[in-house]
């Protein structure tokens, strides 16, 4: 975090925003699951998570945010299950859409993506 922020702002970090558990597939090249995203939607990697599991502890931190830094900016540094996780929350998109429109299929990376807790 000190690399992004230095000591210019407060550093929280949160569990909430690892990556997906991807279980047996920890460490393997994403060529495993990555052009099959869809079926792990709601079934877990084998002794891993799926990407509603990652979406409820998403909702949870979010929660959290809105009661304890309601009005305020906050930078979140994450993977790419989490931030699918807050396309599908906070901008309604179903986890295909998240998915087909993700930045790393579309080569649309930018330096950050700003999102909105009402």
């Amino acid at each position: 975090m000190a690399i992004g922020f230095g000591d210019k702002f407060k550093v929280i970090s949160d569990k909430r925003l690892r990556e997906c558990n991807y279980g047996d597939l920890n460490g393997a090249p994403d060529t495993a699951f990555k052009n099959n995203m869809l079926q792990y939607v709601n079934n877990r990697f084998p002794n891993g998570e799926s990407y509603e599991d990652v979406k409820v502890r998403i909702r949870d931190l979010l929660n959290f945010m809105k009661s304890n830094y309601d009005d305020k900016h906050v930078a979140l540094l994450a993977h790419q299950a989490p931030q699918l996780a807050l396309e599908v929350l906070l901008n309604g998109k179903t986890w295909q859409q998240a998915i087909d429109t993700d930045w790393r299929k579309t080569m649309a990376w930018q330096p950050g993506w700003e999102y909105e807790l009402k």
